[in-house]
């Protein structure tokens, strides 16, 4: 299962490479490819027909796409590459590497509502623990008693098996977004678990595993016990544990139904999403923000192609406003502030120019129902004259530039225009090293913070303001 969701990345270079191409996938495991962008038509498998009909050498697949490097060791990507060769050696042509070379698996905004009320029936007011105990491959499975052992050592826990089938694997990867950390083994989830976003996840592998750069990715923790099992002793794994959780518990979390009742609800359009948007979980979130609090004035940082702002607008009155910035391509490269930019290996993984550099502004707003209430805006949010807006904005959402500079300049700037009371929204809490570290260092030394809050199951942080 987990080299079915590896298999989306080949998908992805195929459209890269062919836009227009048709794709069908035959597969035992249709769930994992519902809803999936790259994928027109989807067959099930039922007899065995799906099979690997080639024979590649990964490293030199490698060296001839000038990526590898024998001074590096490669904790991401080589199962994707590796099935990226197989392919290209099947079709007889070569294909593009995707921008970005992670596997995709598109969780519905319904599928994370029911994977937030299985994690809340099950709360015990501990620090919620998912775990997956058994591979498909009897082999790479650990002695009988070991997760019982795991269970018992940690009463400071509450636990969840999502081996067990009555979690069906789109739900299960959705019900580690809402957990404090994960463990699993070499197997479908330590893949999925990257997938959607999930932190704190600890990999065991045993005898029969795979090598640790084929199937776990460079933010997980990997015990690595195929040449001494020692190591993954009970008390060695329940260290590891305990050590994750409190050193990464830094802004406290609420679950979503903690602050948002039932009976509310939102509308929802332009559902789908592409690379810079939020997802469609956390856009229901912000609609319902918005539905709670009716603000009358919104600012938003970071426009983007305008999918938020136009969600934000229809969930509003007709009198409110929002008020939405983004830099234009003509200053990208003129900043007061460097942008943010990550490279691995010489390639550039994370560039907010990637954002910056678009046709368009806020296109999928424009002429829809609901622009009217949207005023844009264009600067550099370093420099741009926001006294206009100081102390009339009812709800704030920041989501622009993810540098260290930029996030301490446009929470400075959203504290000057929030009058009291105003909700305060961040994204990319989790995911964005900056925005993340920034965040924590504002609620542990900044009193003005200390009322932040996470929101399970997602990449926000939000604040009420208080004078």
């Amino acid at each position: 299962m987990g080299c079915s969701l590896i298999s989306t990345i080949v998908f992805q270079s195929l459209k890269q490479a062919f836009p227009d191409l048709k794709i069908t996938v035959l597969t035992k495991f249709p769930e994992l490819f519902q809803n999936n962008k790259y994928v027109n038509n989807i067959e099930v498998d039922n007899n065995n027909q799906t099979k690997s009909s080639a024979d590649v050498d990964l490293f030199d697949y490698l060296r001839k796409r000038n990526l590898y490097d024998d001074n590096v060791t490669y904790p991401v990507e080589h199962l994707a590459i590796h099935q990226l060769a197989e392919a290209e050696a099947q079709i007889r042509i070569k294909t593009k590497l995707p921008k970005d070379i992670n596997p995709t698996l598109s969780i519905t905004n319904n599928e994370m509502w029911e994977a937030e009320k299985i994690v809340k029936k099950k709360l015990k007011g501990r620090p919620f623990i998912w775990l997956q105990t058994q591979s498909s491959l009897s082999e790479k499975n650990l002695p009988e008693g070991f997760w019982e052992k795991i269970i018992n050592n940690n009463p400071q826990f509450s636990f969840i098996d999502l081996s067990l089938k009555k979690y069906n694997p789109r739900i299960s990867a959705a019900i580690t977004l809402f957990c404090e950390a994960g463990i699993t083994l070499d197997t479908y989830l330590s893949h999925a678990s990257h997938t959607v976003g999930s932190k704190n996840v600890i990999v065991l592998l045993v005898k029969k595993s795979s090598d640790p750069e084929m199937v776990a990715y460079s933010e997980q923790i990997i015990i690595d016990g195929r040449e001494n099992k020692s190591i993954l002793d009970c008390g060695n794994v329940s260290q590891k544990l305990s050590n994750i959780v409190t050193q990464n518990k830094k802004i406290p979390e609420v679950m979503p139904s903690e602050i948002i009742a039932d009976n509310i609800t939102s509308v929802i359009i332009e559902e789908g999403e592409v690379d810079g948007n939020i997802n469609t979980y956390e856009l229901d979130i912000i609609n319902k923000f918005v539905k709670i609090y009716q603000p009358k004035n919104i600012f938003e940082f970071g426009t983007f192609d305008g999918r938020t702002t136009l969600n934000m607008a229809i969930n509003t009155s007709d009198k409110s406003k929002i008020y939405t910035i983004d830099i234009p391509v003509s200053l990208m490269d003129n900043t007061k502030f460097k942008l943010y930019s990550k490279i691995i290996r010489g390639v550039k993984v994370r560039d907010d120019i990637n954002y910056i550099d678009k046709a368009k502004v806020g296109l999928r707003y424009k002429n829809k129902n609901g622009s009217e209430k949207i005023e844009q805006l264009f600067g550099d949010s370093a420099t741009f004259n926001y006294s206009p807006f100081y102390d009339k904005m009812d709800l704030i959402f920041i989501d622009g530039s993810h540098a260290k500079d930029y996030i301490i300049n446009d929470t400075e700037t959203a504290m000057h225009m929030a009058k009291t009371g105003c909700v305060i929204l961040w994204h990319d809490y989790g995911s964005w090293e900056d925005v993340t570290n920034v965040l924590n260092n504002y609620f542990i030394n900044d009193k003005r913070f200390s009322e932040l809050k996470r929101i399970k199951g997602t990449r926000l942080v939000f604040l009420i303001v208080a004078r």
